[in-house]
């Protein structure tokens, strides 16, 4: 990054007297965890197979199939919600302990929230987002770096239909990755929203009031398409050298999508991913790990460098 003050040689140091001692005292909330769930794995060893051997010998006598097939697919859905509650409550517990706002805090000032996201208004008005249905928030951080607001939210955004066959609402994931809304450092009224170049299908694209804008760079327009509710301020934000910028932190996301949207005087980036990021407190081996916390200091290096690189901490424009 930039300002060495953030460098791996100062994290090393900030680790051993910040980060170090809460991974210790997870570690023994985490086998206290470990024993209530080799006891519930016991109950469910003890138990599960010879319900479930009775509930098949009772399909197999024909005895009201449909009622037992439906009593076997209830034990074993609870089975898996049973083993699933101690691994689920160690991590809520670990991360809300505050190590994770350790290690955000190394960057700025920042507050932490277990599974927390943005809101379903910000994320819908950012014209980013395919229609949902529900949002599901992963680690969240709020908080300044460098001066410049920042937040930083992975997020789901759901789909759920109806299947009139099974009799239940079926949901799909349409998006999956990480939010990140920034304060700008320029006045704007309108909205401009910065979307992947998909080719041909571009033509499918309808954001109501906003229409495409056309922009001088051709490696730009080969990489993104534009759209605003406002030509002139769209060109007044997207100048030269902020669309070079946009196309350095394309790099740096290499095989990730990413996509931009100017709302409210602040940018929206919403970054598309499957690797699970801020993984700090593991459940099946130790907590004690340093490697893992140069993993999850380097994500946060990554992200907070869409600041550098768009000069958004800078009071000279864009």
């Amino acid at each position: 990054m930039e300002n060495s003050a953030y460098g791996e040689a100062q994290f090393s140091v900030y680790y051993e007297k910040n980060i170090r001692p809460l991974q210790e005292e997870n570690d023994k909330k985490r086998r206290k965890y470990i024993v209530m769930f080799c006891l519930l794995a016991l109950l469910a060893a003890t138990f599960y197979p010879y319900l479930l051997w009775r509930i098949i010998n009772n399909v197999f006598n024909n005895q009201q199939n449909n009622f037992w097939i439906g009593i076997a697919l209830a034990l074993s859905g609870f089975a898996i919600i049973l083993l699933s509650a101690p691994v689920y409550f160690y991590k809520k517990t670990a991360k809300s302990g505050g190590i994770m706002q350790k290690f955000a805090e190394f960057f700025g000032s920042f507050s932490y929230f277990f599974e927390k996201s943005l809101s379903p208004e910000v994320l819908n008005n950012s014209f980013l987002f395919k229609k949902f249905d529900s949002v599901i928030g992963g680690d969240c951080f709020v908080g300044k770096y460098k001066d410049v607001g920042i937040t930083i939210a992975e997020t789901k955004t759901m789909e759920e239909n109806y299947d009139a066959k099974a009799k239940k609402y079926k949901k799909r994931k349409l998006f999956q990755g990480v939010c990140i809304l920034l304060d700008m450092n320029k006045n704007f009224l309108g909205q401009t929203i910065v979307l992947k170049d998909k080719g041909f299908l571009n033509v499918l694209n309808k954001h109501g009031k906003l229409h495409k804008v056309a922009l001088e760079s051709v490696e730009f327009e080969k990489k993104f398409e534009v759209y605003s509710d406002n030509q002139i301020e769209a060109r007044y934000l997207l100048t030269t050298a902020f669309m070079e910028r946009i196309l350095k932190l394309n790099e740096l996301y290499a095989g990730k999508s990413i996509e931009l949207s100017f709302m409210n005087n602040k940018l929206m980036l919403a970054i598309c991913t499957k690797e699970n990021l801020f993984e700090a407190c593991s459940f099946f081996k130790s907590n004690v790990n340093k490697k893992q916390a140069m993993i999850i200091y380097r994500q946060f290096c990554t992200i907070f460098s869409i600041i550098e690189i768009l000069k958004l901490h800078q009071k000279t424009g864009l």
